[in-house]
């Protein structure tokens, strides 16, 4: 699977080849004795899926309500440095991600970016992905 992020910075585009969609094509759609929870339209599969991008990139996922936005969409997102809770330098941001502590203080990350799968009510990413080729998250909220 490859990402591109349009020049403008509001669209996150996946993209898989044949192989791929190949794989995707045999993900069962429904819960059985053998898969039980993991199927095609489960975040778990979904989570699995993009972990090799997840680990070797900027992109994190999002968790529901770090950004302010009205939606439980997956998102991902790039994030800052680490910053103290309340230091002024924090840079403008969607949210803050709480990362740790240094003894005394939070830690944060502030989110630069995010983009979400809008359409999540209706179809998974894996879905689009599995059908089309592709997946598309927007920063449009």
């Amino acid at each position: 699977m490859k990402y591109e992020i349009s020049p403008d910075r509001h669209r996150l585009t996946f993209t898989v080849d044949e192989s791929e969609q190949q794989a995707l094509r045999e993900l069962p759609t429904e819960p059985g004795p053998d898969n039980d929870w993991k199927t095609i339209h489960s975040d778990v599969t979904m989570y699995d899926w993009f972990e090799h991008v997840t680990c070797n990139s900027d992109l994190e996922w999002i968790p529901d309500g770090i950004t302010g936005d009205l939606t439980e969409a997956p998102m991902l997102g790039i994030l800052g440095q680490d910053f103290k809770q309340h230091d002024p330098a924090i840079p403008a941001n969607y949210g803050l991600f709480y990362v740790g502590c240094d003894g005394e203080h939070p830690l944060v990350q502030p989110v630069l970016e995010r983009w979400a799968f809008e359409p999540y009510q209706v179809r998974s990413v894996l879905v689009d992905l599995r059908d089309t080729g592709k997946a598309v998250f927007v920063d449009a909220f």
